[in-house]
């Protein structure tokens, strides 16, 4: 995946695949926004997703850098067509690795509804 910087103004500290990470497993981990970034970014399993210089040296992203990050950078036209072709290459990475020998179609025909009465 290719993700495209549109804010130039600084140049960024963390890589926008670090930060990538950083902002999946945050919400995995049961963080729902960036407000506790602060704790986040210095915990030991984080700074080792998001590798570099988080492992190393400086931590993780800060809060306003993964604010930053997920209001400027990922909603970037360019950076929205990455993320919605992202699940189909990865499809097509593990099926070049490992060839498809057959489809499955699980059909359950009960109701199940989730809203209403």
């Amino acid at each position: 995946m290719q993700l495209h910087e549109t804010w130039q103004r600084v140049p960024y500290q963390h890589g926008l695949v670090g930060m990538f990470r950083q902002s999946v497993f945050g919400r995995l981990a049961g963080y729902e926004d960036v407000n506790d970034g602060e704790r986040l970014r210095h915990d030991p399993a984080m700074r080792w997703v998001v590798g570099g210089r988080a492992a190393a040296i400086s931590g993780a992203a800060s809060p306003s850098q993964i604010g930053r990050f997920e209001t400027r950078w990922l909603t970037a036209d360019k950076n929205l067509l990455a993320l919605t072709d992202l699940s189909g290459q990865w499809i097509d990475r593990v099926h070049s690795l490992r060839p498809l020998k057959g489809v499955i179609l699980d059909m359950d025909s009960s109701v199940s509804p989730t809203h209403g009465k």
